[in-house]
């Protein structure tokens, strides 16, 4: 059934946006604004991924991230060895550069907001505005939950094998639209995060898609933490009386019935091409 919702910027700017299906297994975010347009969206001092933010949700998302870093690394460091060359893409203000540049990795990053790259060259990290303006081949890629950020994932996908070498690694962590937690909540579900999500994948949208370009699906991984996250922000939206509880509990019934589905609530998935 073709699928055409209203949904509400709940973050910030509280307009509607409508989400419409754009392929199988894909949905997309309307109006399609363009990049200037966006910018007002991500200038918030609570958007988590660029700035450091207070107050309980802020310490969840931190106390998440630092946990998060190390299931990166295992996920990552099986696909690479220390001379691959790694971009982060939609890096923010660094952390997993952080962490990989301490293990001695060669890792650069790309985010197309100033304020989050300025936090980089604080931390004396390398990095770029676009992906076009980044010259060398690279061995791997990730997307660090910044692909449902990509206005057009065509052209950043054509543009990473151009510049690729042999045995491209790609990483991207989606949440998943079809999710538990994702029917439970509806237009209230956190992670449709419109607009900053342009795009909005299910796990057979996003294999789908990378298969139309030659990248075969070597693992998928669920991101357990991101469930309890998005439910605890999805039951705030809604104003919900106790929302913490709340969110724990349709979280971790999430958790329990992707061993089932294999559909969770967010995953990582780790794509290879032999060019």
């Amino acid at each position: 059934m073709k699928q055409d919702l209203k949904i509400r910027d709940h973050f910030l700017s509280k307009e509607v946006f409508n989400v419409v299906e754009h392929s199988e297994g894909v949905l997309k975010t309307h109006p399609d604004l363009e990049e200037k347009n966006l910018k007002k969206y991500y200038d918030s001092s609570q958007y988590s991924s660029h700035n450091n933010i207070g107050g309980f949700i802020g310490f969840l998302y931190s106390l998440s991230a630092r946990i998060m870093l190390r299931f990166k690394f295992r996920v990552l460091s099986k696909h690479i060895n220390k001379e691959s060359l790694i971009v982060d893409f939609g890096c923010g203000t660094g952390g997993f550069m952080s962490s990989l540049k301490k293990k001695k990795y060669n890792v650069v990053g790309v985010d197309s907001n100033k304020k989050a790259r300025d936090k980089c060259l604080e931390k004396k990290l390398t990095t770029f505005k676009s992906i076009k303006d980044f010259k060398e081949n690279i061995d791997a890629i990730t997307f660090w939950h910044s692909f449902e950020h990509v206005s057009n994932p065509n052209e950043i996908l054509n543009q990473i094998i151009n510049q690729s070498k042999n045995n491209l690694t790609v990483v991207i962590a989606l949440p998943n639209y079809r999710s538990f937690d994702a029917k439970h909540y509806g237009a209230f579900w956190a992670a449709y995060d419109v607009p900053r999500h342009r795009f909005h994948y299910s796990v057979r949208g996003i294999k789908k898609l990378m298969k139309s370009y030659g990248f075969e699906c070597l693992k998928t991984k669920p991101m357990l933490l991101d469930a309890f996250y998005i439910s605890i922000m999805s039951e705030k939206y809604k104003k919900s009386k106790l929302s913490f509880f709340k969110g724990i509990m349709i979280g971790l019934i999430s958790n329990l019935l992707g061993l089932f589905s294999s559909s969770y609530s967010s995953s990582v998935f780790v794509f290879k091409k032999t060019i």
